[in-house]
């Protein structure tokens, strides 16, 4: 079984909150990481999740709403909602009780927006998180016109990552993925250790006023890392004795849930603050 790897925030009330909802707004990242957001972008962004969320359009627009972006729906051909196969119907049924993905798929969409205000997002919805849809959703990103596609979930290796690999290998299409909230996986995590994607792990974030940044940002603790025992090492990767294989993560960004940002997501109340390392490969 594959999972995903956001993290409701328990305690919001220990979160710096100024005007609006709790947690980091799209702005604070946006000048935390220095994101060009005039310079505007034809880009298209992908992320690929588990199981149907029905109110994906209306959250998504009441967070750009909230934060002064512009609209991004299916009508003025912003916003697209495809199944594993690439088709925009039948979507997947609902996820089972327990097992919720629609804070995923918000978290996700809310952090490529910040990212890339002007930027047109697809996502992906697989049948379920048990087979093999999550991979046949990144083929059905690259088919639907991605540039660049965004994977907050992952499982256990378990021998058969080299079968799945072509799923992240189409020309011109960057693949990202979430390297995990656990620290370091005694078990490595796929697809972070794909030798096609670019493996986010996580920072904790926070403001400064001692430095011209305005952010001060350090390794989070429970920032997912990895040592392959099935991918070979890319050339790009130094050679070390006890790690021969493909290592995660590559580059990471805000997760720390302590220092989480503010998602809205309906039917779990609202606005929430979330972490893990889910929220940062969308943002990266």
């Amino acid at each position: 079984r594959l999972q995903c790897l956001a993290l409701i925030a328990t305690n919001p009330a220990r979160y710096e909150t100024l005007a609006g909802p709790s947690g980091y707004k799209l702005a604070d990242l946006q000048a935390a990481y220095n994101i060009k957001t005039s310079a505007g972008h034809a880009a298209t962004i992908a992320v690929v999740v588990a199981y149907n969320y029905p109110n994906a359009q209306s959250d998504l627009a009441k967070c750009r709403s909230q934060f002064g972006l512009p609209a991004c729906t299916t009508a003025n051909g912003c916003f697209k909602r495809i199944d594993q196969n690439g088709q925009t119907s039948p979507l997947p049924g609902n996820a089972p009780a327990g097992d919720d993905w629609t804070v995923e798929a918000a978290l996700d969409l809310d952090m490529a927006s910040a990212a890339c205000p002007s930027c047109k997002l697809i996502l992906v919805e697989a049948d379920d998180d048990i087979g093999d849809g999550l991979y046949d959703g990144n083929d059905a990103a690259a088919s639907a016109g991605a540039n660049v596609v965004s994977n907050s979930w992952g499982g256990s290796e378990d021998g058969s990552e080299p079968s799945y690999e072509t799923n992240f290998t189409h020309a011109g299409v960057g693949y990202f993925a979430s390297s995990g909230d656990s620290g370091y996986n005694r078990v490595p995590q796929y697809p972070s250790t794909s030798a096609h994607v670019t493996a986010v792990g996580g920072t904790t974030l926070n403001r400064s006023k001692t430095n011209t940044r305005g952010w001060a940002e350090k390794a989070w603790r429970d920032s997912g890392s990895s040592c392959s025992s099935s991918i070979a090492k890319p050339s790009y990767q130094p050679t070390v004795s006890n790690c021969t294989k493909r290592m995660a993560s590559d580059v990471s960004a805000v997760a720390d849930p302590a220092t989480g940002v503010a998602v809205y997501n309906a039917a779990n109340g609202g606005w929430i603050v979330v972490g893990g390392t889910s929220a940062s490969s969308p943002l990266v």
